[in-house]
């Protein structure tokens, strides 16, 4: 259960910091008259409060993980690249400004293929370490198309329609954070909302390359996945938006960031593992930008939105669920029937339900 309870932990501690987002540099509008409160049938038990941070790393870090001599890594060889990079703040500087000014390093940046995600935790560890300079990353070969590499592994047709199913959703959600940015803009949200549902974006894209990959290497062929029509901004205003977030991110990209936690147990795939530790922490992110959105839509929309919410959560309720188990997919990165409806429930039952009625109680 760690896994549940860290992304619990962390989904929870942004729900307590962001109920009014009053540093958001936003104007929100007039407040309806307060509703009734929520239904005690969305309630469930409450989780415990945020984890304390890490303890700090021993001295032996900085041996394990000394900073590159050569300004950028070699371009890596296959299409899911994970390879760990450190370096200056000078030298990712000239490619990027960074706006953070504790770390100072860009989240993402490109430098030709290659395309550098920023290792929070390393990097916060080499702050905590006297180390104000460098910055740690994971590096991803873009690789479009997701072709093969290395020798063909011919797999089940079960685990391949899965990689491919996989990489075929996390291709829409990047219309769907698109459509997302431009409903956002019609409703005045603020920039920092606006930005972050841009950076999910190239992130599912990365996903989108990596599930590929892995996909066309058990399958031994090159697949690819279809084009996804241009998604219209949907109408509606911040009651929608509230609802379409709850939805979307709040509640699927909870569950997808559980389900990639989970799918990390028992892996023995080292490009699924790679894949999935970074699909877990962006949709873990991509899930707190939702309940911040949700957040910022109870501020400005008042009664309205809090009433909806309330219906959404309703329409949804607890899951049912009770399909077969097949534990031949573990050791490949995927979670069988019975293991994605474990993770639905537990999902439900101890971080959106609990989360729901504590934003909205908050408001």
């Amino acid at each position: 259960m760690s896994d549940l309870v860290r992304l619990r932990d962390q989904l929870y501690a942004v729900v307590l910091a962001t109920p009014l987002l009053s540093c958001s540099g936003s104007s929100p509008r007039a407040q309806d008259p307060e509703p009734a409160a929520p239904d005690a049938a969305v309630m469930s038990r409450s989780p415990g409060d945020a984890a304390p941070p890490d303890a700090a790393p021993p001295d032996a870090f900085i041996a394990r993980t000394p900073p590159r001599q050569d300004p950028w890594p070699a371009e890596p060889r296959d299409c899911s690249g994970g390879a760990s990079w450190c370096g200056t703040i000078a030298d990712v500087e000239t490619h990027h400004h960074s706006d953070d000014l504790t770390l100072r390093c860009p989240e993402h940046f490109y430098e030709g293929v290659m395309s550098f995600d920023l290792e929070l935790d390393d990097t916060k560890d080499r702050r905590r370490l006297g180390d104000p300079e460098t910055c740690c990353y994971t590096v991803w070969n873009t690789c479009p198309g997701g072709r093969p590499y290395g020798a063909p592994v011919i797999a089940g047709a079960a685990l391949v329609e899965r990689w491919l199913a996989a990489a075929q959703a996390e291709h829409a959600s990047v219309a769907s954070f698109a459509r997302a940015s431009l409903e956002l803009l019609a409703v005045g949200a603020p920039p920092s909302l606006i930005a972050a549902c841009h950076r999910a974006a190239l992130d599912e894209l990365r996903h989108t390359s990596a599930c590929l990959a892995i996909a066309s290497r058990l399958a031994g062929r090159e697949l690819a996945v279809a084009p996804v029509a241009a998604l219209a901004p949907r109408g509606g205003g911040v009651v929608r938006v509230a609802v379409d977030t709850y939805l979307e991110g709040c509640v699927a990209e909870t569950f997808g960031a559980l389900v990639a936690a989970r799918a990390l147990d028992g892996c023995t795939d080292a490009d699924a593992t790679r894949a999935l530790r970074r699909i877990a922490r962006d949709e873990a992110r991509h899930a707190e930008l939702a309940w911040q959105i949700v957040a910022w839509s109870i501020e400005v929309g008042g009664a309205r939105v809090r009433a909806a919410l309330v219906a959404a959560a309703h329409r949804l309720g607890p899951p049912r669920c009770a399909r077969v188990a097949d534990p031949s997919l573990a050791g490949s990165g995927q979670l069988d029937d019975a293991g994605l409806d474990a993770a639905a429930v537990d999902v439900w039952r101890e971080i959106i339900a609990p989360l729901t009625d504590r934003l909205l109680a908050a408001a």
